[in-house]
């Protein structure tokens, strides 16, 4: 398969080797060709504005619709803190993604099988204990967590489909598809071990807080998804990072590095929830979770949470976005029914430091 790139719209500048620079008008001319067609690539392309380009597979000239927008991708403008991610890089990026030259995880035999079963309103407890107890591990994981502080009975609990009944349906879902996504963040690489660890203590401090803030907010019912949700809101850094070790501009640049995350982050993450057939609200809010000005007009949802929930783990460390004050933010504003203010969110957050800790070793585990 080879793959070229053809600009729609804006300009884009490419320079030679040997330093000589053109410009590329989109709607011209120059356009009905590849920007860079010959092999190895005999310039690097600069976007100058937002710009919108089509990656096209030489095999499908012949019968290439030109309304079909399937591979068209609008590229934010590069400045501030995009400015260290070469250009070239992203349009090479994005090109594997649309001819599915992108390795993305899949999700594990047992979670897609739990996944579907729960997706059936008809589903039956049993056959749900009977498809989990097939990944003995995370059978044992479901039972743990049965007996785990957040969920804990009357009785000890020592077989998964008593497991299933304490904790219902839609949380068992949620944390079989969260052990089984733990399996994901090991990674055989010494380069990215460290970096995919950080990534899922990052995770299960993300979703611990967000199970607080749904139970104590009473927006949303601690059951449903925020608990996956952020489990799963940095689920596109595992392709992405596996992906950089082979770009040398990526892999030997920490700054381009964490920039490339940034942009791609969302974009690469609902592309693997939509693999993975998760619903819609979920894959929004995947989408959505990093958008901290996010507009007021719908409800709130679970990309609200965990917003607010990524504020929390900010504060008191080095990584505090520069963004408005917490009181300003609509994913705030929607979560601060019943009287709820900044200093009184910190203060249910310190409250609940127990819960959240309980909640984070049962992920971790």
């Amino acid at each position: 398969m080879t793959i070229v790139i053809c600009l729609i719209e804006a300009t884009v500048e490419l320079t030679a080797k040997d330093g000589a620079a053109k410009l590329v008008e989109g709607g011209t001319d120059a356009t009905s060709r590849p920007l860079a067609k010959l092999k190895p690539r005999h310039y690097s392309g600069t976007a100058k504005s937002l710009i919108k380009y089509r990656a096209i597979d030489t095999s499908s000239l012949g019968t290439l619709d030109t309304a079909d927008s399937k591979n068209n991708f609008e590229l934010e403008e590069f400045g501030s803190e995009h400015e260290a991610i070469n250009s070239e890089v992203l349009l090479k990026h994005h090109s594997d993604l649309v001819t599915e030259n992108l390795s993305l995880p899949s999700l594990p035999a047992v979670a897609m099988r739990v996944c579907e079963l729960i997706n059936n309103a008809d589903v039956d407890v049993d056959k749900l204990a009977r498809t989990t107890n097939t990944d003995p591990a995370i059978a044992a994981d479901l039972i743990r967590a049965a007996n785990s502080p957040p969920y804990r009975g009357q009785s000890p609990i020592d077989q998964c489909d008593n497991a299933v009944v304490r904790l219902g349906p839609q949380t068992s879902r949620q944390l079989v598809s969260s052990f089984a996504v733990n399996e994901l963040f090991n990674s055989d690489s010494p380069l990215l071990e460290k970096r995919t660890g950080e990534l899922w203590r990052h995770s299960t401090e993300i979703a611990a807080i967000s199970y607080v803030i749904a139970s104590k907010t009473k927006t949303l019912a601690p059951e449903q998804p925020p608990l996956l949700v952020g489990i799963l809101h940095d689920i596109g850094a595992l392709p992405l990072l596996t992906y950089s070790q082979n770009v040398a501009e990526l892999a030997d640049d920490p700054a381009a590095l964490e920039a490339f995350l940034v942009k791609n982050l969302g974009r690469i993450g609902t592309v693997i929830l939509e693999k993975w057939d998760f619903p819609r609200s979920l894959v929004c809010a995947i989408e959505s979770c990093d958008d901290w000005l996010r507009g007021t007009e719908d409800p709130s949802d679970y990309a609200d949470v965990v917003i607010i929930a990524q504020l929390h783990s900010f504060i008191g460390t080095d990584s505090m976005p520069d963004i408005p004050p917490m009181d300003e933010l609509p994913a705030f504003r929607k979560l601060a029914g019943n009287g709820l203010s900044p200093n009184l969110s910190v203060e249910i957050i310190h409250k609940a430091k127990q819960e959240i800790e309980q909640v984070r070793e049962l992920l971790s585990s």
